[in-house]
């Protein structure tokens, strides 16, 4: 039933680039097909609202529960707390946009939250895969639900003109598969829901800390790009988001990458060999660089094709950002490890350290760097923030 850590990394990692590039062609689609204009404004409206709930649902419990190689909670008590995770965070956004979105939008909102919702839940079935050692079940479950919703929500779309429509022609695509990854898991653990007040109780407070720093994180592109807005204008931040774009598949994609070597770094602390431990680390920081230099000549030789394919010659002149944008998302993707490996460690209060440091150096690295080099003191300061974040983390890492 396990596979091994290569063909978990090759499937893994396919489905979720495919995954992301569906859930973006959906806002290429919206704009090529809709008769208005305004219903792509209705579904990044919807998407950035289902963006306040999926950390509230997933709290990241995934790298807790992939870790748990002892056995403190059952699989049964994470399915059942995510479960309330998730009510939380659907009532809370719920609410949210009652109170703050405009009327005509909000039904788009739910509908895309319900959307999400699948997506979470699945999430805490791909816990057993990946703590059961097989994830190509993982990557055939994202490969089938971002190739599925795209093409449901085209057809949808093209036949009704209704985005309300269209989103839940996705969610109905997607609840077939939800089922699969259903089955999948059971092959490795009990999946019925277990809600243990004393388990729920236990993992909120544990795993609040990695809650609070992943906000942090997430703060610190958001701010640097908000005061590259105040300096330079909404326009170039319009151009900069836009060529970043492609740029955030490579940080999906190296992520994904990395995900299943934390059941490998978890048995390594559990057996507290120090060598196998550190020597896993550097590897990581190994092929980080690798892949840096991948991207780097990927981007000399394509780098201004690709942006001329998706957005138009006008970009062009713009591409040297490119570059800066690629180092970002890998330095985005590291923190995202080395965060997800402070919870290997249960070394929770060295994860909030890290992120809430990166997110206080940004902004005068952000101030400094823009005023100096432009749009692409972005990256730079997002790159720094995000490195100084990771060597505050890797003293808690490094196995004594």
């Amino acid at each position: 039933m396990r596979s091994s850590t290569s063909n978990n990394v090759i499937w893994n990692t396919i489905g979720s680039i495919v995954y992301l590039a569906c859930q973006w062609l959906t806002t290429v689609a919206v704009v090529r097909i809709s008769s208005n204009y305004e219903y792509a404004g209705y579904l990044s409206l919807a998407m950035s609202y289902s963006n306040i709930f999926i950390p509230i649902a997933l709290y990241k419990i995934r790298s807790y529960q992939v870790s748990d190689i002892n056995n403190q909670f059952s699989s049964g008590q994470y399915i059942g707390f995510r479960i309330v995770t998730i009510a939380a965070g659907f009532g809370f956004v719920f609410l949210y946009t009652i109170f703050t979105c405009r009327k005509e939008a909000i039904i788009s909102v739910v509908c895309y939250c319900l959307y999400k919702v699948i997506e979470v839940l699945v999430d805490v079935f791909h816990g057993i895969d990946q703590k059961g050692g097989n994830m190509i079940f993982c990557g055939v479950s994202m490969l089938l639900r971002g190739l599925l919703s795209l093409l449901a929500f085209c057809f949808i779309l093209k036949l009704t003109d209704s985005i309300p429509l269209s989103i839940l022609s996705m969610c109905a695509v997607c609840v077939p598969v939800l089922l699969l990854d259903i089955c999948w898991a059971s092959k490795f653990d009990s999946v019925l829901p277990e809600f243990n007040f004393d388990a729920i109780g236990a993992l909120f407070s544990s795993c609040l800390p990695a809650v609070v720093g992943v906000a942090c994180c997430a703060l610190v592109t958001s701010s640097s790009r908000q005061i590259l807005a105040s300096i330079l204008g909404n326009s170039i931040l319009g151009i900069y988001s836009s060529v970043c774009s492609p740029a955030a598949i490579v940080q999906a994609g190296a992520l994904n990458a990395y995900a299943p070597l934390l059941v490998v770094f978890a048995m390594a602390d559990l057996e507290k060999t120090r060598r196998h431990f550190n020597q896993l680390l550097i590897k990581v920081a190994g092929v980080t660089v690798v892949i840096a230099f991948g991207c780097m000549l990927g981007c000399l030789l394509f780098g201004q094709w690709a942006l001329e394919l998706l957005f138009g010659s006008t970009i062009i002149r713009y591409s040297y950002l490119l570059y800066g944008a690629v180092i970002s998302s890998l330095a985005t993707a590291l923190i995202g490890v080395f965060s997800d490996l402070t919870i290997v460690r249960r070394s929770m209060s060295s994860n909030l350290a890290g992120n809430f440091i990166a997110l206080l150096l940004v902004v005068p690295f952000s101030y400094l760097f823009i005023n100096n080099l432009g749009a692409n003191g972005v990256s730079v300061a997002i790159s720094l923030a995000y490195l100084i974040g990771c060597l505050v983390m890797l003293p808690s890492l490094i196995r004594k």
